[in-house]
């Protein structure tokens, strides 16, 4: 008797540990774990000298953000949005990243620009990252 019922938890567990995995499959990549991706492959967790926003919710395919110069339109895939600014403190234009990483696959792709969107802040927009004052670099 007490090894059925420990075998029905057993399986009710597994049952349920099975039904949370696909949940989560489903939703995608987190903004959290696009933001490592990121950090690791885009930055080299070098996060001293840039100042990163993402967007709080992923944006659409196609979608066009408009910026001080030409607009950049995002990849096909519904995707996080991370904007780099690679000279804060500096006048504009300068060099800066617009990297998109897909939430279905984790794949980024980076478009190299020299201004910024408009409209970069809150609400729409997270600040991850930005550097001191005074740069030693």
């Amino acid at each position: 008797m007490r090894k059925e019922c420990l075998i029905t938890v057993m399986l009710v567990l597994m049952t349920m540990m099975g039904l949370t995995g696909c949940s989560d499959e489903d939703e995608g990549i987190s903004r959290r774990l696009a933001w490592s991706i990121v950090k690791k492959n885009v930055l080299n967790n070098d996060l001293e000298h840039v100042e990163v926003w993402v967007s709080k919710e992923p944006i659409q395919p196609h979608t066009i953000i408009d910026t001080y110069s030409t607009p950049v339109t995002s990849p096909d895939k519904e995707s996080w949005f991370f904007f780099i600014n690679d000279v804060p403190y500096g006048n504009w234009s300068h060099s800066c990243r617009y990297v998109f990483v897909d939430i279905a696959s984790g794949n980024f792709d980076i478009i190299q620009h020299g201004m910024p969107p408009f409209n970069l802040s809150e609400p729409d927009y997270i600040l991850l990252v930005t550097p001191p004052i005074i740069d030693n670099r």
